[in-house]
């Protein structure tokens, strides 16, 4: 369920754990404020994933005694076996001495802060063995930056591994496949055979594990604006008529959505649903193909990944297993409110002066991007405005907020060293969006 149902950091770490514990791979959490990650072993050594931050900012998530940076330096002195031993002979004296731990500020640069307030904190033997370890790795380190800290071997494996295939192919060049036709007329349609100049979807382009072929991660569409989020096909058909469509996918997410449009007409949502991870079809929709150049454009409201392999257009409908159960098939997503539904006023005027509401919070990283192309930063209580608002000039132009203060009015000009322009709803029944949520 953690994969199926997304998670931000958190969720990411915590599973990525538990997947690589379960294969025997070394694992060690890290987090630090408002975020968590995981780090991992390898042959080479440790690596931290998820997180977008060196070692100096990792806290200790299984051990909250330990910061990330001293972690590191534990694993890398523990390469160096005599010089380790008598680290930890050191760290006996101190725990039989009932020495006070160094503080995890020792490196006054724990948690990007720059903070020295923790530095002297801790006994003297503990301090002594974090030093005896800093000094053990600097020595390791060359004048060049080479690192002389040994490496952990390990030799071939036994038998054939699905991961040494991958490892064997992984860098060679992509080759694209091409669409191909079958005799009885079946249109294949490789994922990654998409128009690289009309696409604007983030997709990845990947290789599989046990065949020749190639398949594209799709990380997600663009609630508000899904036309900003193409995935587009160019095909050629011998004949026009009815074709059905399927797309053969994998994911661990629920909820998601594909949306179709068949030579500029929208024609059909293509059922994607839960597929554990495992390649399947969809169900097939009927869609209308011209003779001769035609064009498929995928479009998604949902935001988590998930990956297409190919599409299939069949001459007629096949029989296809439908999914498992209500647990599968994706709840209906709320449609996207339109820039229509809003109006960004000047700082000469505001919503309550024109009769109309302000744009409630739940709405407004909509508002925000929609009419006012601006991205929402939060709440920030400035004076005279009210609601969901764009900063008007200055640094800051390209910025929409909030302010919650329900008591403040604009009195125009909206703002005060700073012009702000208020977001409206172009009609007044706020009850339309309560069901709404962003």
């Amino acid at each position: 369920m953690i994969p199926a149902k997304g998670g931000i950091c958190g969720f990411r770490a915590f599973w990525g754990r538990i997947a690589r514990k379960a294969f025997g791979i070394p694992t060690w959490g890290a987090r630090h404020s408002g975020h968590a990650a995981m780090t991992a072993w390898n042959p080479q050594g440790w690596v931290i994933m998820l997180a977008g931050q060196d070692w100096a900012e990792g806290e200790g998530f299984t051990n909250p005694t330990q910061s990330g940076l001293d972690f590191h330096l534990d694993v890398q002195a523990r390469e160096m076996n005599s010089s380790y031993r008598s680290f930890v002979r050191g760290s006996w004296a101190a725990r039989s001495r009932n020495e006070t731990l160094v503080n995890r500020g020792w490196d006054c640069n724990w948690g990007g802060h720059g903070n020295c307030n923790g530095f002297g904190e801790g006994g003297l033997w503990n301090a002594l063995m974090l030093y005896h370890k800093k000094a053990t790795v600097a020595a390791a380190i060359t004048p060049d930056g080479t690192s002389t800290i040994p490496e952990r071997l390990i030799g071939p494996s036994a038998v054939p591994t699905k991961v040494d295939a991958l490892i064997a192919k992984w860098f060679s060049p992509v080759t694209l496949p091409n669409v191909t036709s079958n005799v009885d007329g079946t249109i294949n349609i490789p994922a990654t055979a998409f128009n690289t100049e009309m696409t604007t979807a983030n997709i990845e382009i990947m290789k599989s594990y046990t065949e020749d072929e190639t398949q594209i991660m799709h990380h997600g569409g663009d609630y508000y604006q899904p036309d900003t989020a193409a995935l587009v096909y160019e095909f050629t058909s011998t004949m026009a008529g009815k074709f059905y469509l399927t797309a053969n996918h994998s994911t661990w997410h629920t909820d998601q959505d594909l949306m179709l449009e068949v030579n500029g007409k929208k024609m059909a949502n293509v059922p994607v649903y839960l597929t554990l991870g495992f390649w399947n079809e969809t169900q097939p929709v009927e869609i209308d193909v011209v003779k001769g150049s035609n064009m498929l454009t995928f479009t998604r409201l949902s935001t988590t990944q998930t990956t297409f392999k190919n599409f299939n257009l069949y001459t007629s409908k096949p029989q296809i297993q439908a999914p498992p159960g209500d647990g599968f098939t994706p709840q209906p997503i709320a449609p996207p409110p339109a820039a229509s539904d809003f109006v960004l006023k000047p700082p000469s005027t505001s919503c309550i002066m024109q009769g109309i509401e302000n744009v409630p919070e739940e709405l407004c990283t909509a508002a925000c991007l929609l009419v006012a192309n601006r991205t929402y930063t939060g709440q920030k209580n400035f004076k005279n405005v009210k609601g969901c608002f764009a900063i008007m000039e200055g640094q800051y132009m390209t910025n929409c907020n909030y302010n919650k203060d329900t008591s403040e009015l604009c009195t125009p000009p909206c703002g005060e060293d700073t012009k702000f322009g208020e977001i409206c709803l172009t009609q007044s029944l706020v009850d339309n969006f309560k069901e709404f949520s962003v």
